[in-house]
Formats: structure tokens, sequence, C-alpha cells
């Protein structure tokens, strides 16, 4: 992993230059509900006050069953991360703003933007999570099917 991030490809440096407020993290998979990749995906970064993390843990688990019961939301994921690794500076990273690891982010994967959205809004608003989150709403332009060439 970080040998490739200390040699990025000629396509990554090119590429990466189109991508803004990135967030890397190493992280552990510690709960993972589906088995189908979406087309959209909402990420919630979380971080937990010391001593909440089990209860934050538990509220996640309970509301997944009623979230993936949603038509149209396939999966969700609840990664911790590993800050010291995560926070490491690579080759890949020269030039970006400095990087900030969310200790907690929760995936969830759907069909569409407005599906998952309206899905979350109902199952994991911040009132039962506990805490305010941090929102990303993302949707899928591009999956590579081979190796770019060059």
């Amino acid at each position: 992993y970080f040998e490739r991030l200390n040699n990025p490809t000629p396509w990554t440096v090119r590429t990466n230059k189109n991508f803004l407020n990135t967030v890397r993290g190493i992280c552990d998979v510690v709960l993972s509900e589906g088995t189908a990749d979406g087309g959209a995906m909402l990420t919630f970064r979380l971080d937990p006050p010391v001593g909440r993390e089990d209860g934050l843990r538990q509220a996640i688990a309970a509301a997944l069953p009623e979230l993936l019961a949603e038509t149209g939301i396939l999966a969700a994921h609840l990664c911790v991360a590993r800050r010291e690794a995560s926070l490491i500076e690579t080759t890949e990273r020269t030039g970006r703003a400095p990087l900030i690891a969310p200790h907690w982010i929760l995936l969830v994967e759907g069909m569409s933007p407005a599906v998952l959205a309206a899905a979350c809004a109902r199952h994991l608003p911040d009132s039962r999570l506990g805490l305010r989150a941090e929102r990303g709403l993302y949707a899928l332009e591009l999956s590579l099917s081979r190796p770019p060439q060059g």
C-alpha cells in the first residue's frame, strides 16, 4: 500500500488533480451488512467521544437492519481508522491539503443519491447517533474494467 502511495503511476498523478477535499484512512471494517455494491454512497465521518464508542456502535448496529430493509439500500460498513498509519504523509499526497483522518467512517451504499439521502435521514439522524456526523454524498462516475495504458 505504501509502496504504491510513494510511487504513484503517471495515471494516478494525472487524475488526482481532479479530486478535491479527499480524505483517506487505513481502516478496520468492524461491522458490515449487505452484499451488493451501489452506484451511490453516503458517508458519515464520526469522532465518538472517549467512553461512548460502545453506545455508538450499538446505535449503528441497531439502525442497519431497518436501513437495509429500505428499497434501494444495498450495504453498509462501519470502519474504524488506524489513525497513526492514516496520517503518514506520502508522495501521492504532495501538494494537497493536510491529512485529516476521521476516527470512524460509516459507508452506506445505495442505488441513487436521492434514495440514500432520504433513507439515511430517516434511520441515521444525528439524534439517533448521539453526535453530529459530517456527511458526504457521492455517485459513481467511473469504474475501470482494465488497467489504464501508459
